[in-house]
C-alpha cells in the first residue's frame, strides 16, 4: 500500500498534492531555452503523516487509512487527522 502511495506521488496523483516548476541547470547549454518546457514537479513529501503511522498498533486501521489515501478520498494532511481521531 505504501509503494503505491509513492508511486501516486511521483505521478502527482495524491489528494491535495502540490507541485513546482522544475528549474534549468543555468549551467546547462540549450540551443533554444524558447522551445523547453518546464514541467510541474511534485513537491517533497512530507514525513509528519508517515510519523503519525508508527503510533498505531491496529493493522487494520493503518490499511483502512491508507486505502482512502489511495482512493484518493483522503489527502496525506487528512490522514494524519483521521489517525488522531
Amino acid at each position: 500500500m505504501l509503494d503505491r502511495i509513492f508511486s501516486m506521488w511521483e505521478r502527482k496523483e495524491v489528494k491535495g498534492q502540490r507541485s513546482k516548476k522544475a528549474k534549468l541547470d543555468p549551467r546547462v547549454e540549450m540551443k533554444s531555452k524558447s522551445n523547453m518546457i518546464l514541467e510541474d514537479l511534485p513537491e517533497d513529501m512530507k514525513l509528519l503523516p508517515w510519523r503519525s503511522l508508527q503510533g498505531i498498533k491496529e493493522e487494520r486501521l493503518s490499511v483502512s487509512v491508507l486505502s482512502r489515501v489511495a482512493a484518493k478520498e483522503f489527502s496525506l494532511d487528512q490522514l494524519v487527522t483521521e489517525i488522531q481521531k
